[in-house]
């Protein structure tokens, strides 16, 4: 068996690492100016939509677990564990309430008072924070998406040692 010269492979990884570089540098700036644009994605709700539904507000307001159990009598399937209580928690205001699945996540609008399922969450988000959210988490193609940024972030590891494998000084230098 015919030993690889030291050089050679330094080499081949320098080059693997270069053009890898160039196309992952791409990805991960377009990656990180999306998720800078939608991290207040929720303050846009606010802003753009600040009408609160309010609610009757008579008798005591339900605490967190009658809430939940509440939520559980409407949604069967879910686990209250699963139940996520936000929203402004404002005197005769309505309450968001998120249901989170596995693969789903449902949000609703709860009275805080009687219990009652309200409607859908009023979301006054402009539609281009929806799509640059999508662009986000799955490259607005679903599935296939969602596959490519899990390719993006092996790719992002294989830059990660091979960038390491090339600092490394070696034996002989690493008191240096």
């Amino acid at each position: 068996m015919q030993r690889v010269p030291p050089g050679s492979v330094r080499k081949a990884v320098f080059q693997v690492h270069l053009w890898l570089g160039l196309g992952v540098g791409l990805y991960i700036a377009v990656i990180c100016v999306s998720g800078s644009l939608i991290v207040p994605r929720r303050d846009y709700d606010r802003v753009l939509c600040p009408k609160i539904i309010m609610v009757s507000g008579l008798g005591h307001r339900l605490t967190d677990s009658q809430l939940r159990a509440r939520v559980k009598d409407a949604y069967p399937d879910t686990d209250p564990g699963q139940v996520e209580i936000r929203g402004p928690r404002l005197p005769g205001a309505a309450i968001e309430v998120w249901i989170r699945g596995r693969t789903y996540r449902i949000e609703r609008l709860f009275d805080p008072y009687t219990g009652s399922n309200l409607d859908d969450i009023v979301a006054c988000e402009p539609r281009f924070v929806s799509l640059l959210a999508d662009f986000h988490d799955n490259l607005t193609a679903g599935r296939a998406g969602l596959l490519a940024n899990g390719a993006g972030a092996i790719a992002i590891l294989l830059m990660c040692a091979t960038g390491s494998i090339l600092w490394w000084p070696g034996r002989k230098r690493w008191r240096h």
